[in-house]
């Protein structure tokens, strides 16, 4: 399916690229006819942020086939990385870009983190991440490669069609700080956290309350949808294993040369 999918991907997207600085991250997104007002304004906000932007229309029955939007959301983000090969930042069509990335373009130039989030509780290492997923970064790296491999597989878990995006990789992210299959997979991976500038979610009386901000880079003026009805679950060892061995192939480890040695 992913093979599939992606020259449809590729060939649907329109980019706002025309006067992007070199070296800037490529933010990606995609939308359903009916936020095609929402798309243009990011493409637009791109634009006159200077940075790169393909923006992918997607037949609502496209996303019905993957399960959910949450779903799709994830199988959307993979399929870009391993298309275009390098590294992606993606972003809800609805969220729109206010200035230069420079974090992530320093990540995107190389040495940088292999994944990228906005953290609630700030990254700490006493609690479990809460992510949002708003935005975010996946680098062209292995462990790029595989975090965005075992989050779709952990989306086609159980009942994590119908969970929430950001709860899930939430729970990998937490379980990669042991000791199973997860942290196998990504224990020496290079996470970092976004400031809040980076997802300002305006709109959110709770985010504005906690964060004084800086420069927004990017922005997302109204509520968060609500959340799914599911409840996240983390896949045991076995079941992750398998869906990975669908997943992996040739395009998942193709590319730069593989770093997995160093980060082990």
């Amino acid at each position: 399916m992913l093979l599939l999918l992606l020259p449809f991907l590729l060939l649907a997207s329109s980019s706002a690229s025309s006067a992007a600085v070199v070296g800037s991250p490529l933010v990606i997104a995609w939308h359903t006819p009916s936020h095609a007002g929402a798309a243009a304004r990011l493409r637009s906000s791109c634009a006159s942020a200077r940075l790169e932007c393909a923006v992918t229309a997607v037949a609502a029955a496209e996303v019905a086939r993957a399960g959910s939007y949450q779903a799709f959301k994830v199988r959307f983000a993979r399929s870009q990385l391993l298309a275009r090969r390098r590294a992606v930042v993606y972003v809800d069509a609805d969220i729109e870009a206010r200035s230069w990335p420079a974090l992530l373009a320093n990540a995107t130039a190389g040495g940088g983190a292999d994944y990228a989030f906005f953290d609630w509780r700030g990254g700490t290492l006493t609690m479990p991440p809460v992510v949002a997923t708003g935005v975010f970064f996946l680098n062209y790296t292995v462990c790029g490669r595989r975090l965005a491999a075992a989050w779709e597989a952990a989306m086609a878990f159980g009942t994590n069609r119908r969970a929430a995006d950001d709860q899930v990789v939430s729970l990998l992210l937490q379980a990669a700080r042991g000791d199973g299959a997860i942290a196998r997979r990504l224990g020496g991976c290079r996470c970092e956290w976004l400031p809040p500038e980076y997802l300002a979610i305006t709109g959110h009386p709770a985010f504005v309350q906690s964060y004084t901000l800086g420069r927004i880079v990017f922005e997302h003026t109204g509520m968060p949808s609500g959340a799914p009805v599911e409840s996240p679950l983390l896949p045991d060892d076995t079941s992750l294993a398998a869906a990975l061995a669908e997943l992996d192939g040739p395009a998942a480890s193709a590319g730069r040369p593989d770093r997995s040695q160093e980060l082990r």
